[in-house]
């Protein structure tokens, strides 16, 4: 049986062949090409990140030497005013040491003193109290207020009461108004958190 086309069916089969060879050829030539493009577009622009990281980290690295310098000296700055102690006792005892110096630089005679439990203020600072009371004169409190001020390490005046010796309703008669008060109060000094932590593990 001989087969016969015609005309119009031969170019539908010419064209289909065409059509057939150039998706072969696309899908061996170009698709690979196209794909490795792709592959080599996402890993330059990967490589340009990575670039632009790099770059930005030598700008810093110069600055990451100031900022530790300047991170050191706030930590140093900020242990200083913390009293230095192996432990609660001797931190309770340094204390007591400076509240009395002070008060003996102005000439007052400390009657009732105490060290309270220490109280846990966050993960770094905890803070001793300590309840003391005396007589003196309205300028010597003052002056023992300023001293406790500027104290080497951070102490608080966390309550003061005053009140007057002997109260006059009257004017004296031949004798002056003795103006001295009685003084209360509870002092804060801060100490390491991790003192707390030590003197539990002792106990």
């Amino acid at each position: 049986m001989k087969l016969e086309t015609r005309g119009g069916a031969r170019r539908a089969l010419l064209m289909l062949a065409a059509a057939l060879g150039i998706y072969a050829l696309a899908n061996w030539l170009v698709f690979p090409a196209y794909d490795r493009l792709t592959a080599a577009s996402d890993l330059a622009s990967e490589k340009e990140t990575q670039l632009r990281r790099y770059r930005r980290a030598e700008l810093r690295k110069g600055q990451y030497a100031e900022l530790l310098k300047v991170a050191n000296e706030r930590i140093a700055k900020s242990e200083s005013v913390v009293i230095p102690a192996a432990n609660l006792s001797l931190a309770s005892a340094e204390m007591q040491s400076l509240i009395e110096g002070v008060a003996n630089k102005q000439g007052l005679m400390v009657g009732q003193r105490m060290i309270g439990a220490p109280r846990r203020l966050n993960n770094f600072y905890a803070e001793i109290p300590m309840t003391l009371s005396f007589d003196s004169t309205p300028g010597q409190l003052v002056s023992f207020l300023d001293e406790v001020r500027t104290l080497p390490r951070f102490v608080t005046v966390k309550s003061l009461q005053v009140s007057p010796i002997s109260q006059a309703f009257e004017a004296p008669k031949g004798t002056d108004l003795m103006k001295n008060v009685r003084v209360s109060m509870i002092l804060g000094a801060l100490c390491s958190a991790d003192l707390i932590k030590t003197d539990r593990v002792n106990r």
